[in-house]
């Protein structure tokens, strides 16, 4: 888990937040702007990069919020109330920390999203010849990149949540995108570590139905922690051969 809360640099992560930012940018289409300051903006004209690191965390999830909210903008949700607020992430991440096992955490995690009024599109799990299939379905239309990104972005923070919870990377057989292959360059299986396969009939992780039993072994008080550093913590960074 490379990420804030398992030791990695604060400037190896800005490094690749910074990257993966503006890599995101460039594939979708719009014009970001890193600055000194930490702001970010998406002009309709110009594309001039300006790049200032390390960022600290805080800088980061400023800037990787708006590129989230410009995204979300390009690729509006079916029939839904508003995206997900700091406040749900919060809550939801609340409702998991206390569960005993993985597939206990992953069965709150679709039972909240059903009550919050389809502002997390669908979750599910599915189970076919010993797989089980935690899907995403995100509900979004309009431009064909931009709901593709953010599926992917939507995969990472669940693969990296559930991970954390059980202090190991979640051994998935592979990634599931019910998109075309329109988004190589962001070198997604580098993000899993495991094969993706393209134009599938769902968005989703696979894994063995054994991990499902894997215990939750964190901690309240480890979680509050971690949520004073997300997005950044679960960002969808690549991953690297150092673990804490």
């Amino acid at each position: 888990m490379n990420d804030l809360a398992h030791g990695e640099t604060a400037d190896r992560i800005s490094s690749a937040a910074i990257n993966l930012m503006l890599k995101t940018a460039d594939i979708v289409g719009v014009d970001v702007q890193i600055t000194v300051g930490g702001t970010a903006a998406f002009p309709k004209k110009h594309s001039a990069h300006t790049l200032a690191a390390p960022l600290s965390p805080p800088q980061l999830a400023a800037t990787f919020q708006a590129l989230i909210a410009e995204l979300c903008a390009r690729s509006p949700q079916r029939d839904a109330q508003g995206s997900p607020s700091r406040d749900d992430v919060d809550l939801f991440c609340y409702c998991l920390i206390n569960c005993d096992s993985l597939g206990a955490a992953i069965d709150r995690a679709i039972r909240f999203t059903k009550i919050s009024h389809d502002r997390w599109g669908e979750l599910g799990l599915y189970e076919k010849n010993g797989r089980h299939f935690f899907f995403i379905d995100s509900r979004r239309h309009g431009d064909a990149v931009a709901p593709a990104v953010i599926d992917v972005f939507s995969l990472s923070y669940f693969y990296k949540l559930f991970s954390w919870l059980i202090a190991e990377p979640l051994p998935l057989l592979q990634v599931s995108l019910a998109h075309a292959r329109c988004i190589d360059s962001l070198n997604i299986q580098s993000i899993f570590g495991c094969p993706v396969i393209f134009a599938s009939e769902v968005t989703a992780l696979v894994f063995d139905s054994s991990a499902l039993k894997k215990p939750i072994v964190r901690t309240y008080r480890e979680l509050v922690q971690v949520l004073q550093s997300l997005p950044i913590a679960l960002m969808p960074l690549p991953r690297t051969t150092s673990v804490t």
